[in-house]
């Protein structure tokens, strides 16, 4: 018997010790449940010692990717958990080059939830959060796995995971902001050309300006050295905007047999799109940055070159969807879009996309090349579809693609920031990448925010009259005070960098930036 109560008292002392997940358990006493890496696929994986902020004391996992096709590496416990107490999956990541594509799969071994991760463009660590309240359809009393994948070709993919857990962490309650999607509408459209045809020139750019919509031109080196460059020059100062469609539009091929194949190299890739950028921004006088790949590959020899230089990159069917809704978590370096094709019809075709993209309140992107007869847009179907789309201005944020992705990219960033407490309120901080436009601005609405006042750079932003606040992404901070500020700064509508602003009567004045419905100045 005296054997039995020293157990009996042992048990008392060791139970509380013990790790319980349980579904009743204290948000406030419950510890982190670490999710151990298990085994890869088609990897090299090795433990690597590099220590990230917050290290639960686990070696982070170095990943190698040397083969083709889709590889993982698995978290688990080899048995279904119930972490339903928690409220938050966390994670660190990195890429050894930047800008790596990852896809994360949590199941419950019968329902998958499944995003995109895109790891910092720099290389260095980022802490990733998703809330179990995104990840529908998983049941978390039965989780059973977490997966990080990666799809790659012909080059090595290297990346790295540390402190996979989840966690309990208390909501914050304090003023903070959200960004509107889509510069505040419904949803968003973007209207890109490919190859800078003739056509485009005759044909579209005319009946573009009638409607006053703004478009993405993505043309190779034929569209500079033509008799037309002069016209190519001046279609950013009128607000359409310039794209890196390569050099000599070139598809990358392992064994090259015909004259438009070639074999990428580095050397090769650093022309078809760093070398091609530099020339289309000295000879067209404006800022190129978005990129569109020939014949829609996106080869690896290209992405190294265009994740440091270009804020996004055009495909075809991207990542898997043609509406991209604002929760979606895009691949930057593959982004999908629509191609128009002779037998499509207005009615049966066009519309629908403009009626989906509207109804899901996402983004999607049209590619169209030749317009006119017997092209891939006939000038009939082309001039309904504008028609269509001025005649729904108000569900649609009509701009050109590096507008919109540069504006959700900024999103994006923005929405993964942790407010900071002040003494008088709240902070934000952010970095922005060397090769962002510097013009950004992103409209938001306050939360919780009675009583203070949104402040950049010293000032106090006024909002207007539906209450929200439009906010510079290239101030790279922002706060949510209490205290009065006596400096004010009005409302600005979204501002575009045309590079040069024609003055009437002849001239130019250069590295001009102005409002879009402000563009005629007279001197």
């Amino acid at each position: 018997m005296k054997r039995i109560f020293v157990l009996f008292l042992a048990l008392l002392v060791l139970l509380p010790q013990l790790p319980i997940v349980s579904q009743t358990a204290s948000a406030e006493s419950l510890d982190p449940y670490v999710v151990n890496f298990s085994t890869s696929n088609n990897l090299t994986a090795s433990s690597d010692s590099t220590v990230v902020p917050g290290s639960t004391g686990v070696d982070s996992q170095k990943f190698v990717l040397s083969g083709s096709g889709w590889n993982g590496a698995f978290y688990t416990d080899w048995a279904k958990h119930d972490v339903s107490s928690y409220n938050t999956l966390e994670f660190w990541v990195k890429g050894e080059a930047g800008d790596e594509a990852l896809l994360i799969n949590v199941s419950d071994g019968t329902n998958n939830y499944s995003a995109n991760i895109q790891t910092p463009y720099d290389g260095s660590w980022e802490h990733v959060s998703i809330a179990l309240s995104d990840m529908t359809g998983v049941d978390f009393t039965q989780w059973n796995s977490i997966t990080f994948t990666s799809n790659t070709s012909t080059q090595n993919t290297t990346f790295y995971i540390n402190n996979v857990k989840f966690s309990y962490i208390e909501p914050y309650t304090g003023p903070q902001i959200t960004v509107l999607p889509w510069n505040g509408a419904q949803s968003a459209l973007s209207l890109t050309f490919d190859d800078g045809s003739d056509s485009q020139l005759d044909y579209a750019v005319p009946a573009l300006d009638a409607k006053d919509l703004k478009a993405t031109f993505f043309i190779t080196e034929t569209a500079i050295t033509g008799s037309r460059k002069d016209e190519w020059k001046m279609l950013p100062l009128d607000g359409h905007e310039i794209g890196n469609h390569s050099k000599h539009h070139y598809l990358p091929s392992a064994n090259p047999t015909q004259a438009h194949e070639k074999t990428f190299d580095d050397t090769l890739g650093y022309d078809e799109t760093v070398a091609a950028q530099a020339m289309f921004e000295q000879e067209l006088d404006t800022s190129v940055k978005a990129y569109a790949y020939p014949y829609t590959n996106n080869d690896p020899y290209l992405v190294k070159y265009l994740r440091d230089t270009h804020i996004s990159a055009r495909g075809g069917w991207g990542d898997g969807t043609h509406f991209m809704k604002p929760s979606h978590k895009p691949n930057w370096m593959n982004i999908s879009s629509h191609f128009s094709w002779g037998e499509g019809k207005f009615d049966s075709d066009y519309k629908k996309m403009v009626d989906n993209v509207i109804s899901q309140g996402a983004w999607t992107v049209f590619t169209i090349h030749d317009v006119g007869a017997n092209t891939s847009l006939p000038l009939s179907e082309m001039n309904l579809l504008f028609e269509y789309l001025d005649a729904n201005r108000s569900s649609i944020w009509i701009a050109p693609y590096g507008t919109v992705s540069s504006y959700w990219r900024a999103q994006k960033t923005i929405e993964k920031l942790t407010p900071n407490a002040t003494p008088t309120g709240t902070s934000y901080t952010w970095d922005v990448p060397a090769y962002y436009p510097d013009n950004v601005n992103l409209k938001v609405k306050v939360q919780d925010g009675d009583g203070y006042q949104l402040v950049q750079n010293g000032q106090a932003i006024q909002p207007d009259a539906d209450g929200n606040y439009t906010i510079s992404f290239g101030a790279k901070s922002l706060e949510l005070t209490n205290e009065p500020q006596t400096d004010t700064v009005p409302v600005t509508t979204q501002a575009y960098d045309w590079g040069r602003v024609k003055i009437v009567g002849g001239g130019f004045i250069p590295g001009i930036i102005f409002n879009e419905k402000e563009k005629d100045l007279i001197y």
